[in-house]
């Protein structure tokens, strides 16, 4: 939500430069579809997860776990582009700012 909610803010603000404005509707991008990855195949798995017990786990388990973590490991690449992408937002927008008070 932090997220979104600064990319609203970046984006109404006419001080906010156009670079800033991507790289943090990216970073707002990939976290909520992270978040989205969770909800649509990763919560799922863990519901059909529960229901196994130590002695009756089926024998195609690894159709089950493979995409799990397959997801685990994208949602992880997502979020750290998400993060990437906000923490350039905030210092190309800094940088921008100070050349044009030096300038």
């Amino acid at each position: 939500m932090a997220a979104a909610i600064l990319a609203a803010l970046m984006w109404r603000d006419p001080r906010a430069r156009a670079p800033a404005r991507g790289f943090v509707l990216a970073g707002a991008a990939c976290l909520a579809v992270a978040h989205a990855i969770w909800w649509l195949l990763v919560m799922p798995v863990n519901l059909e997860f529960a229901a196994w017990t130590p002695q009756a786990v089926p024998a195609d388990w690894m159709r089950w776990r493979d995409p799990w973590e397959f997801t685990h490991t994208a949602r992880a690449g997502l979020f750290l582009l998400g993060y990437c992408g906000l923490l350039a937002a905030v210092f190309s927008d800094r940088r921008c700012r100070q050349v044009e008070s030096t300038g």
